[in-house]
This record gives C-alpha cells, sequence and structure tokens, in this order.
C-alpha cells in the first residue's frame, strides 16, 4: 500500500486474513496477492471495495463525493459495493 501526498488513509482491522484500509482523502495504490481465504477491503466515502487479487489506484475526493479505481493489474478483480 502507498499513501499518496496530501492524503489520509487508516487501518481500521485487521486479522490473520488481511486488513481493511479507509482512505479518507486522496490517493492511494494497492498491489494485493490472491491467496485462499484472504480478506482485504478498501473503504472510500460511502462504497467498499473487496479486492480479490490484484493492483490497483483509488483516488477519494470527498469535495466531489467522488472516487475513482484504476485497475493496473494483467489479472484480478475488485469488487465495488454501496455500504450505507
Amino acid at each position: 500500500i502507498a499513501v499518496g501526498t496530501r492524503s489520509v488513509a487508516r487501518v481500521r482491522a485487521r486479522s490473520r486474513a488481511g486488513a481493511t484500509i479507509r482512505l479518507d482523502h486522496g490517493r492511494a495504490s494497492f498491489a494485493v496477492v490472491h491467496r485462499p481465504g484472504a480478506r482485504w477491503n478498501v473503504e472510500v466515502g460511502p462504497f467498499e471495495i473487496a479486492v480479490t487479487g490484484t493492483e490497483f489506484d483509488v483516488h477519494w475526493s470527498d469535495d466531489r463525493q467522488g472516487f475513482e479505481v484504476m485497475m493496473s493489474g494483467k489479472s484480478g478483480k475488485v469488487i465495488l459495493n454501496w455500504s450505507v
């Protein structure tokens, strides 16, 4: 996980299987290796991204109430959920 300049992120929960990261503002890059039973999640605004194993960037803009997810890995997927 790499958090961008002037960005705010925090670990909300962690376990042996993975973690939940909250991106409050800005950008972050993630590289998650797929493992059976792994549980990695990224929270951005009212959304939750469930990561099954891939590389991607997330940009959350609280003032615009919007976000971008840009896949950079050659395989894998993310699943977006509305968490409100």
